[in-house]
C-alpha cells in the first residue's frame, strides 16, 4: 500500500484519543489534524533531503573535497542521523495510521512499503562503513538514494493532479502546471519553487564564474550547470508558448502566442536563455555574456508578488509618472541651462556646456551630490541651493505615487479576497477544496496566511449570521391571487370616502361570516 493511499485513509473522526504517539503521528505525516508544523517539518526534510544530494555532487569535485573535507563529513553525519531519527519516529507512530488497523504486525507491514525501504536504504550504507569495506563510488552511488525520498513530498500532489485532470489534453495539463488555475493542485507550486532555486543557483554561479580562482577551479562543472539550465529554461519557454493558448486572452493559434511572445514576462524568459544559442553563431565578449546570463535573475519577477504588484502598479500609474518624469526633465533641463551660465566662465572645464552641466543638475536634483561638480560663484551657489530644494519635492512626487498605488493595489487584493470568501462561505462553510484555492490566491497576492483565516472566519460568521436571522423571520404571506391584484390596483384609483365606504362593507361582511361560522359550528356540535 502506498503512503499516498494511507493518507487518504486516515479516519476524521473526532473520538480518536490524542495520545503521545498520535501528537507524534500527526506531526510526521498528513492527517485530516495535522498542525500547522507539520508542513514545516516537511519543508525542513526537503531542504535537507536536497542540500545533502548537493553536498554529494560537490565531494565529486576533487579540489572541494580535499578543502572542505571535515565540514562535507561532519554534514553528512548530520544528515544520517536524521535521517535515521525520522525512520524510526515514522515507524514507531504507524500504528495510528487506519490504513494498518487491520494488519497484526502493523510496523513489519510498513517498513515492506516503496517509501519506508527507501528511508532505509538512504541510512543504513552509512551504518554498513562501521562493519565492512565498501568502495567509496559505490558508496556515494548508494548515498544519491536520498534523492528519491523527495518521492514520498511528490507523488502525493501528482496523484492529486491526475484526478483533478482527468480526460484533459496534454495541452490544457501543460499549461495548469506552468499557469495556477483550478487544475493546478500542488504540483504547479513544486515547479514554481524548483525553477526558483534553479534561477537562484543560476545567478549566484554566474557571479562566483566571475571570481578567477573559482572560475578556474570548477570552469567545467559551471559550463556543465549552465547548459543545463539553459536546457531547463528553454523547456520552459518552449512550453510556455505552447500552452499559452489555453489562457482566453491568447487563444487565438499564432496571433495569441505572437501577443504573448512580445510580454515582459516572456520576453525575460527568452532574454534569459538568448546569449547561450547566440555563441554558436557569433563571438561575444565574455563578460557581455555574464552580464546577460545575469538577467536570469529577472526571471524572479513571475515568482515574486512583490514584484508583480510594482509592475501592476507602475502600469496602473504610469500617465501620472509619465508626467512627473516629463516635468523632471524640464525643470533639470533648465536647471543645466541656468547653472551653465552662472558657472560657465568660473569653471570652464567643469562647466563646458549644457549637456556636460546635465550631470551636475541631475545629481543635485535627485539629492545624490557627489561634490565633484559643484559651483563656487555666489549666484551659482544660491540657484544650487534652490535647486536642491526643488529637488526633493521631485523625488517625493513619483515615491508618493507609487505609494499610493501600493496601499489601493493591496486594497484592492483584500477585496477581491473578501468577495471570493463570501462566494465560498454562502452556504456556511468553506470546503477544504475552497480554503486551499483561497490559500493559494492569498499567497500569489502576497497576503500573509493568518490575513487569509481571518478573512475566511470573518466570512463564515457573516454567512451563519445571515442564515440564522433568515431561519428567524417570518414566514411571508401566500401569494395573491390574480384577481386581487387587480382589484389593489383599481383600489388605489378610489378616493378616500370611497375607501372609508369599503371598509365599513368589508367589516359588515366578515362579521356576518363569522356569525354563519359560529352558527355552523354550534350546530356541527
Amino acid at each position: 500500500m502506498s503512503e499516498h493511499h494511507h493518507m487518504e485513509a486516515v479516519s476524521a473522526s473526532s473520538d480518536t484519543p490524542v495520545t503521545f504517539r498520535r501528537k507524534v503521528y500527526r506531526l510526521m505525516f498528513e492527517a485530516h489534524d495535522s498542525p500547522p508544523e507539520e508542513k514545516l517539518i516537511d519543508r525542513f526534510i526537503v531542504g535537507l533531503i536536497i542540500l545533502s544530494v548537493c553536498a554529494i555532487g560537490v565531494e565529486h569535485i576533487d579540489a572541494l573535497h580535499e578543502r572542505y573535507h571535515s565540514e562535507l563529513a561532519t554534514f553528512d553525519k548530520f544528515s544520517v542521523y536524521f535521517f535515521t531519527f525520522e525512520y524510526l519516529v515514522r515507524l514507531y507512530c504507524i500504528p495510528e495510521s487506519e490504513a494498518y488497523q487491520n494488519f497484526k504486525m502493523k510496523r513489519l507491514r510498513y517498513a515492506v512499503t516503496p517509501m519506508a525501504l527507501v528511508d532505509f536504504f538512504v541510512i543504513v550504507p552509512f551504518y554498513l562503513t562501521f562493519l565492512i569495506e565498501i568502495d567509496l563510488r559505490f558508496l556515494r552511488l548508494l548515498r544519491l538514494l536520498r534523492v528519491l525520498k523527495l518521492v514520498r513530498f511528490i507523488v502525493p500532489k501528482i496523484h492529486e493532479f491526475r484526478e483533478l485532470n482527468k480526460n484533459r489534453t496534454f495541452k490544457q495539463k501543460v499549461y495548469s502546471v506552468l499557469n495556477e488555475d483550478e487544475y493546478s493542485g500542488d504540483i504547479h507550486g513544486i515547479v514554481d519553487t524548483a525553477l526558483v532555486i534553479l534561477i537562484a543557483a543560476s545567478v549566484i554561479a554566474v557571479v562566483l564564474e566571475s571570481v578567477q580562482p573559482v572560475h578556474e577551479l570548477l570552469e567545467r562543472e559551471f559550463h556543465l550547470f549552465d547548459m543545463f539550465s539553459v536546457f531547463v529554461f528553454s523547456l520552459e519557454y518552449v512550453f510556455r508558448i505552447y500552452s499559452i493558448t489555453e489562457n482566453p486572452e491568447y487563444k487565438e493559434r499564432i496571433a495569441g502566442r505572437v501577443r504573448y511572445g512580445t510580454t515582459i514576462l516572456a520576453l525575460i524568459d527568452l532574454m534569459s536563455i538568448l546569449p547561450f544559442y547566440l555563441t554558436f553563431f557569433i563571438t561575444m565578449d565574455l563578460r557581455f555574456l555574464r552580464v546577460m546570463r545575469l538577467l536570469r535573475i529577472l526571471k524572479l519577477t513571475r515568482y515574486s508578488t512583490a514584484m508583480q504588484t510594482l509592475i501592476s502598479v507602475v502600469r496602473d500609474e504610469l500617465p501620472v509618472l509619465s508626467a512627473a518624469l516629463f516635468v523632471s526633465l524640464l525643470i533639470s533641463l533648465f536647471a543645466s541651462s541656468a547653472i551653465y551660465i552662472l558657472e560657465h566662465e568660473a569653471q570652464p572645464d567643469k562647466f563646458n556646456s549644457i549637456p556636460e552641466a546635465m550631470y551636475w543638475s541631475i545629481i543635485t536634483l535627485t539629492s545624490v551630490g557627489y561634490g565633484d561638480y559643484y559651483p563656487v560663484t555666489p549666484l551659482g551657489q544660491f540657484f544650487a541651493s534652490a535647486a536642491a530644494i526643488i529637488g526633493v519635492v521631485l523625488v517625493a512626487l513619483p515615491t508618493g505615487m507609487l505609494a499610493s498605488g501600493f496601499s489601493e493595489k493591496i486594497r484592492q487584493q483584500k477585496d477581491e479576497l473578501n468577495k471570493m470568501a463570501e462566494e465560498a462561505a454562502a452556504d456556511g462553510v468553506i470546503t477544504e477544496a475552497e480554503h486551499r484555492m483561497m490559500a493559494r490566491r492569498a499567497h500569489r497576492m502576497g497576503i500573509a496566511d493568518h490575513v487569509e483565516l481571518e478573512i475566511e472566519h470573518h466570512a463564515i460568521e457573516e454567512a451563519q449570521a445571515r442564515m440564522a436571522e433568515l431561519a428567524a423571520a417570518p414566514p411571508p404571506p401566500p401569494p395573491l391571487k390574480p384577481e386581487i391584484k387587480t382589484m389593489l390596483v383599481q383600489l388605489e384609483t378610489f378616493t378616500t370616502e370611497e375607501k372609508t365606504q369599503l371598509l365599513s362593507h368589508l367589516a359588515d361582511s366578515l362579521s356576518r361570516d363569522a356569525h354563519k361560522l359560529a352558527a355552523a359550528s354550534t350546530v356541527k356540535a
